[in-house]
């Protein structure tokens, strides 16, 4: 019960996350480098759970563990490196169920994704509400393209099914 009593004594003492934490003293916002925080692994009520710290070592051993926010900006992508996007495009069943991958050309790695679906074939219509099941990357380490799988409402559609295109960003494989 001590050791329950200092640990809530411990969290209650340091400082706390605040809207001011990203802020050194001498002002103006963290714009490069790395900013720390402690999330406690026990929550108590009224007693924060979240902390900021100067260092990565600042966290109470088995009390705490580090989460670090990386906010130095991506390295630009080399010159001449050339991004593109792939679409696949299908009708979805009666009851708007749809299984689509978009898949990246050869030596190209996956970037990112998404999905679109309407009401009528051939991305006719309007947009269609869509409970995704799946929606990730695709493909073995590095990713080659993007998967969606889920079920639009087609449920207003003249033609009794709908419409999905799913794209993947694609960049060639460096």
């Amino acid at each position: 019960m001590k050791k329950l009593f200092l640990a809530a004594v411990l969290f209650a003492l340091a400082p706390t996350f605040s809207a001011q934490a990203g802020f050194p003293p001498s002002g103006g916002p963290v714009t490069t480098g790395n900013l720390y925080f402690c999330v406690g692994i026990y929550s108590w009520p009224l007693v924060p759970n979240v902390r900021q710290v100067p260092n990565a070592t600042s966290c109470v051993p088995k009390l705490e563990f580090l989460q670090t926010i990386n906010l130095t900006p991506p390295t630009p992508p080399p010159p001449g490196a050339s991004v593109t996007m792939v679409c696949e495009t299908e009708n979805t069943g009666a009851d708007g169920s749809f299984n689509i991958d978009a898949l990246c050309p050869s030596n190209n790695v996956a970037l990112g994704g998404g999905y679109l679906c309407t009401t009528e074939p051939g991305l006719g219509g309007n947009p269609a509400p869509v409970a995704p099941s799946v929606n990730i990357f695709f493909g073995a380490s590095p990713p080659t393209g993007w998967m969606t799988v889920g079920k639009a409402d087609v449920s207003g559609s003249q033609a009794g099914f709908g419409s999905c295109r799913v794209c993947a960003t694609c960049e060639p494989n460096q």
